[in-house]
């Protein structure tokens, strides 16, 4: 059963567990397309959790990898350049982008599409410079590429569901002005809480009723009592992305 959770990436784009919800455009040197596995339940689960509608893993191939770059002290007498201690330019292992929803009262209701750019090159370069190895083990690459894709889809997730502008405020303060109740009726009874969510369930209500609640990925993301950020999710996100590998080695087949 554990085996057919998991697919190569090669077949990412042909699956049917992956369902248009996640596409890979990530070449990877010495054929290890073939011999890296992708969990794509776990990918799903954490792309709905952070609050998107599609993951797309690409390679980043412009980012280029870390040099060092020498400092210059000053010129001598004879023009040449005296040196100081080295600045290391260090690039990352990846990048993200998402196109971010501004609309006032609407972002929790936005299911942007996250692209993920995974600098191979530069991932390639710190395993040569850790010690020598065999570039071509496809467990080395898999450790890397596990690290690199929870925690870039983490740290996209948080900024999504994190962002604060005036709309957050604004609801923020609409809630408690409106409905100065549930401050003191959930100082610690089980009908104050409960009437808490209800009235908030209620705003919500109002406040986006064309986009409806969450459902397949639309409409207005479930919460219970956060309002603006969705502190709520970001700490299921950050749990989760913690919990088992997304990307594994390919076993070896026994002959």
């Amino acid at each position: 059963m554990e085996r057919k959770r998991f697919i190569t990436l090669s077949q990412a784009n042909i699956s049917n567990l992956c369902e248009g919800r996640l596409r890979v455009n990530l070449p990877l040197p010495y054929g290890l397309d073939e011999r890296i596995e992708i969990n794509p339940n776990r990918i799903d689960g954490l792309r709905r959790v952070a609050g998107f509608s599609r993951i797309i893993l690409t390679r980043d191939d412009e980012s280029g990898t870390s040099q060092v770059v020498p400092q210059i002290d000053g010129i001598n007498a004879d023009g040449t350049a005296t040196a100081r201690k080295a600045k290391i330019k260090t690039v990352a292992k990846s990048t993200f982008e998402f196109e971010e929803n501004n609309m006032t009262m609407t972002r929790r209701a936005s299911w942007p599409e996250l692209t993920i750019k995974v600098n191979t090159e530069e991932i390639q370069q710190r395993l040569l410079n850790k010690r020598k190895v065999n570039l071509h083990n496809q467990k080395l690459w898999t450790k890397e590429l596990d690290k690199v894709f929870r925690n870039t889809t983490t740290k996209s997730g948080l900024k999504h569901l994190l962002e604060i502008d005036e709309s957050n405020f604004i609801e923020t303060f609409l809630f408690y002005t409106f409905c100065p109740i549930p401050i003191i009726a959930t100082s610690g009874s089980l009908p104050g809480v409960a009437y808490s969510l209800f009235l908030k369930g209620m705003f919500d209500g109002i406040i986006s009723h064309s986009e409806g609640i969450e459902k397949k990925d639309r409409g207005r993301r479930i919460l219970l009592v956060t309002l603006g950020p969705e502190i709520e999710r970001a700490m299921a996100l950050s749990v989760y992305s913690r919990i088992g590998s997304v990307i594994r080695a390919k076993a070896e087949e026994k002959k």
